[in-house]
């Protein structure tokens, strides 16, 4: 008879590595077509497992518009718990809506995972894309001090050009604005800008990267036509997820941006032909 031990280990295996996980930080709209819930489904069409942990509950309807932050223990114990429990690889940050509970945020995430070890991407969200008179997300005072609150992540700014302007205090109606804007903004946290333009007018829509060390990258596409009464939303919080997941599955920025860009473009051509199919 053979031994065994001459063809197995009589050792385990060593465990395999965990895998990356990504952390997703946003609020939870009920509606399902921003926030949170689309992260989670944007999340899930890459190959990277990810913690969702809900920032503050929203009621956003034309009728009813509301916003309860998280308690801030609460927050923080769910961030060190993730960190504990998970090998993270990666941070998106969407609608928080205090300074108070972004300055905890950071203070953990400067604790757990020190700035330029873990790509974080900051969503800037400050307003609801629903049309409704006042539809302010945040405390007034938030977008003022949050360049100076992020310093610390250095991480990559994802805003759209609303949010560039209250960002910064400047109108912007020209890519000079925009690069005006977004060195201003480099200035303060340190960390990549991109810039999504789809806000401007024309024929096409650009976004704009720019980088530190005073380089840029611009990427153009032709503009869809979408019904005014049914526009697309949540896609600022599906390009962030997608651009977060590709950082954190080690793809660099440039690559990572196109990339995202790629895949908010084709849900945006399904969303154009299932809207025009219903005319």
């Amino acid at each position: 008879m053979v031994s065994p031990g001459k063809y197995f280990f009589s050792a385990p295996f060593p465990a395999p590595p965990r895998p990356s996980h990504l952390v997703l930080m946003a609020g939870w709209d009920p509606s399902g077509k921003a926030g949170l819930i689309v992260d989670i489904f944007s999340a899930a069409a890459f190959p990277i497992p990810f913690v969702p942990l809900p920032t503050a509950f929203t009621i956003q309807t034309k009728s009813r518009f509301q916003v309860t932050p998280r308690a801030v223990g609460t927050l923080r114990l769910e961030l060190q718990s993730a960190f504990q429990e998970y090998r993270i690889g990666g941070i998106k940050i969407g609608l928080v809506p205090s300074p108070n509970l972004y300055e905890v945020i950071v203070q953990s995430l400067s604790e757990l995972a020190p700035a330029g070890k873990i790509p974080v991407v900051v969503d800037p969200v400050l307003r609801s894309s629903l049309p409704v008179h006042d539809n302010r997300l945040v405390e007034p005072t938030l977008p003022k001090s949050l360049p100076e609150i992020l310093t610390p992540l250095r991480p990559v700014l994802t805003p759209n050009i609303p949010e560039l302007e209250e960002l910064t205090g400047r109108t912007i109606r020209s890519l000079g604005d925009i690069r005006e804007s977004a060195k201003q903004l480099i200035a303060k946290t340190d960390g990549p800008v991109l810039v999504k333009g789809g806000h401007l007018s024309g024929k096409t829509v650009s976004d704009h990267l720019f980088l530190p060390d005073g380089l840029e990258k611009h990427w153009r596409s032709p503009r869809l036509a979408f019904p005014r009464e049914n526009p697309p939303r949540g896609t600022g919080c599906r390009f962030s997820t997608a651009l977060a997941a590709h950082l954190a599955s080690g793809y660099p920025l440039e690559t990572a941006v196109s990339k995202a860009r790629s895949y908010v473009r084709r849900y945006l051509c399904d969303y154009w032909r299932r809207s025009n199919s219903k005319k």
